[in-house]
């Protein structure tokens, strides 16, 4: 028997229904089905349940990057120790050249680590010295171990965090400063001074012909240095080239290296400014030639 006008209009009103219940409108559907207050604390049910859900996703997630960001940190140390347990190996068993090589690859590691900016903890750099020291006394050449120390020390240097100073409170050197304005504007201050150099040629002070001169409680941006001649109290060197070539002592005291490279000699005279740095050691030392 055919529909009638009024079948058809009902099953156009479902059909329409059924559409209109889908998506969005299966979602409103449920709120008329449920009631509003019902429908309010399901839907916040809901929320919670799946916002918990997600946030202990991403900190597991987090947690567990931060483990593989680690254990490549530590992979990557792990290549200079090898390197330095394979020096000292080769060179108790008299393979001096072979020794040389191995201390060469762990310079290359430490450079790579250092540009990187790869986290190290203090043990690090203190085992690695140790190597280094064990390594000089069993005959190997002062360049490769001193090219070692030199990586270290710049590794280390690498990782300090740099003091943070406006600009404004920077004072512009281009050229280098002589002994007599040193001694008069620097060696008796009680505040801090922020010298920044014009250009990374510029050496801040010149080295003094005399005796030696003290200066203390100033932050060194950019530029270079050489630290013969002087004693350093409470210096902090942020990008600076550094130099020794032990013309005249020099002194050490609570002196910070941030991020600075360093260009000394092979000669037995270099190596404690090198450890110094690589340790980061906030103690005094003496610089002899």
């Amino acid at each position: 028997m055919p529909l009638n006008e009024t079948d058809r209009a009902w099953i156009r009103q479902e059909i329409q229904s059924a559409h209109r219940r889908r998506g969005l409108g299966k979602f409103t559907g449920f709120i008329k089905d449920w009631g509003g207050t019902s429908a309010a604390v399901a839907i916040v049910i809901f929320a919670f349940t799946q916002w918990g859900a997600y946030v202990q996703f991403r900190t597991h997630t987090g947690d567990r990057l931060d483990t593989i960001e680690h254990t490549i940190y530590s992979l990557q140390r792990s290549q200079v120790t090898s390197h330095l347990q394979s020096a000292e190996e080769e060179a108790k068993a008299g393979q001096v050249a072979t020794a040389n090589a191995q201390l060469r690859m762990a310079a290359e590691s430490l450079q790579t680590l250092a540009s990187g900016h790869v986290p190290a903890p203090p043990s690090f750099f203190q085992q690695s010295v140790e190597r280094v020291d064990r390594l000089s006394s069993l005959g190997l050449n002062n360049a490769s171990a001193n090219q070692a120390l030199m990586a270290l020390a710049e590794y280390r240097s690498a990782l300090q965090q740099s003091p943070n100073f406006p600009p404004s409170s920077w004072r512009v050197v281009s050229l280098p400063m002589t002994t007599s304005e040193i001694a008069e504007q620097f060696s008796k201050q009680s505040g801090l001074t922020v010298l920044r150099a014009a250009n990374p040629d510029v050496q801040f002070f010149a080295t003094p012909t005399g005796n030696a001169i003290t200066v203390q409680n100033i932050v060194f941006i950019g530029g270079k240095q050489k630290l013969d001649g002087f004693t350093w109290v409470g210096v902090t060197f942020v990008g600076t080239k550094i130099s020794f070539d032990g013309t005249y002592p020099a002194a050490l005291d609570r002196t910070l290296f941030v991020n600075c490279t360093f260009d000394v000699s092979n000669q037995p005279h270099a190596t404690p400014l090198l450890e110094y740095a690589a340790l980061a050691d906030a103690g005094t030392l003496q610089l002899n030639p």
